[in-house]
């Protein structure tokens, strides 16, 4: 079909593709080949891929001074994690070895905090955490309750939050962050709020844009999600597109507080009302994992968000219990349509974390990892979810749960929320180390024939690799696709790129 056809044209076809239809085209005839590898093709994919925000772009050579090979390997990473934390080739037990391999640091920023912030300890609540943005251009930290946004290239802090409910006293738990525009950060918290003179505390959910070159920021939403209460009901934080969500796992209003700033002047909000429920968002879909209606089984659901439309209620600008009583409640029994539904099985007794990532290969598509416990330990599940404008969501494979981390003595490990692309995922450790677990062998199935399972399958012990954080770092989370390791200290923050 195009071997007429000029091959600048081809260039500027296989330009508008993702890498995986590249890919296939490449597979038909020896001239497609030939121009799918050619060094103008992969700079186009690859910018692409700085457009959806996957490529850091602080560790991204110039593309134009790099051979093909390279750029190809720039995806490689994308995929597959750093080099240096993929598996070995040789047979060597970790698990009984006195000694595990280090990956190789590439790069190391460190971004000194001033003298006036510095801290004595760690912020009991928060944690202290560190969150890079995937382009890498920006992170944003918790310092002792007060989000702040920096600029990693000038090591410059450019925004510091300012509490709607309670300035000055509110704790930022839990935050997310995403590109709303060029240079616009849209940022979703959950805040932890202390109640009048009391012990009880309030938790609130804030949405802010802030403007990257004026450094000014708006206050999109700001509500009430739970009644006083004597506990820290924050859990996770995600953002999406127009969509956001916090949960909470507070007795009196268990469940999801999704958010709708399509429309920023009107935007909504709904409660799902469900324990242990974690969700994830696509660009079109709600990813839920929560357990079956009247079953003690977990399953992952897929709803599409505009059939939502007549559910959502007001958001309200400032937080009061008015916003709290406005936000309707519904069960996930409730929603009219659900596209697609994976059940994890009878052996997965809890899930910790649902991580949903965009695929850098394919557009249309998205890796989802489950973070699930069994009887005798803990493990990851493995799914790709398929969206075509065309048809309903579908899952293309699905793999059982993974090896059981295990530490060297045989203790199990408990991983941090945030798991990568590649499915790294860190383990805190104690004496300010963290462990890299690294899931090496994945059961794969066929998603069409049932699936069935024996704990044999979660107890195939995974070798783990030691990432030195000896520094000071307590609490520290992994970039999902540039692996990029970041942590704070009492004097600086820091963020580690491996080989």
């Amino acid at each position: 079909m195009f071997g007429d056809v000029a091959v600048d044209i081809v260039v500027s076809v296989f330009a508008m593709c993702d890498i995986g239809s590249v890919l296939a085209a490449s597979q038909t005839c020896k001239r497609l080949h030939s121009v799918a590898f050619e060094r103008s093709v992969w700079i186009s994919l690859i910018q692409d891929l700085q457009r959806r925000q996957l490529m850091d772009l602080t560790q991204t050579p110039s593309l134009t001074t790099l051979r093909t090979s390279q750029l190809i390997g720039l995806v490689r990473r994308l995929v597959h994690g750093p080099l240096s934390w993929r598996d070995r080739t040789d047979e060597m037990d970790i698990i009984s070895s006195q000694s595990f391999p280090s990956p190789a640091l590439q790069n190391q920023i460190i971004i000194p905090l001033p003298a006036e912030q510095s801290r004595p300890g760690f912020h009991i609540y928060n944690r202290n955490e560190v969150q890079i943005l995937p382009d890498g251009t920006h992170l944003l930290c918790s310092n002792s309750g007060i989000l702040e946004c920096w600029n990693v290239a000038k090591k410059k802090r450019i925004w510091r939050h300012a509490c709607v409910v309670s300035p000055g006293q509110a704790d930022v738990v839990e935050f997310a962050a995403t590109r709303a525009g060029p240079e616009v950060l849209r940022i979703v918290m959950g805040i932890r709020v202390p109640y009048l003179q009391t012990d009880m505390r309030l938790s609130c959910v804030e949405v802010a844009e802030v403007d990257l070159q004026t450094c000014i920021s708006q206050t999109l939403i700001s509500s009430q999600m739970t009644s006083p209460i004597p506990d820290d009901a924050l859990r996770c934080a995600i953002i999406h597109g127009d969509f956001a969500a916090v949960v909470s796992t507070c007795v009196e209003h268990p469940g999801i507080y999704l958010l709708n700033l399509s429309v920023v002047e009107k935007s909504r909000m709904l409660h799902i009302a469900c324990q242990d429920i974690q969700i994830g968002l696509t660009d079109a879909n709600l990813v839920l994992c929560s357990q079956e209606a009247g079953s003690r089984q977990f399953s992952l659901r897929v709803i599409p968000i505009a059939s939502l439309e007549n559910f959502w209620g007001p958001a309200s600008a400032s937080s009061t219990p008015e916003s709290l009583r406005a936000c309707p409640s519904w069960i996930p029994e409730r929603f009219p349509t659900i596209s697609a539904r994976m059940p994890l099985g009878p052996l997965v007794q809890r899930v910790e974390a649902l991580t949903v990532l965009a695929s850098p290969i394919r557009s249309n598509e998205y890796r989802i990892w489950v973070h699930a416990y069994s009887a005798s330990g803990t493990g990851l599940l493995r799914m790709f979810l398929l969206v075509q404008a065309s048809t309903t969501p579908g899952w293309t494979s699905f793999i059982h749960p993974g090896p059981v981390y295990e530490n060297r003595n045989g203790t199990l490990l408990t991983l941090a929320k945030n798991i990568t692309y590649s499915g790294h995922a860190l383990s805190n450790g104690s004496a300010y180390t963290t462990q890299l677990a690294i899931p090496l062998s994945l059961l794969e199935s066929d998603v069409s024939r049932d699936h069935e399972e024996s704990e044999a399958d979660w107890q195939r012990a995974a070798p783990l690799t030691v990432v030195g954080l000896q520094s000071g770092g307590l609490f520290s989370r992994v970039s999902s696709y540039s692996g990029a390791v970041t942590y704070s200290t009492a004097k600086a923050l820091y963020i580690k790129y491996y080989r």
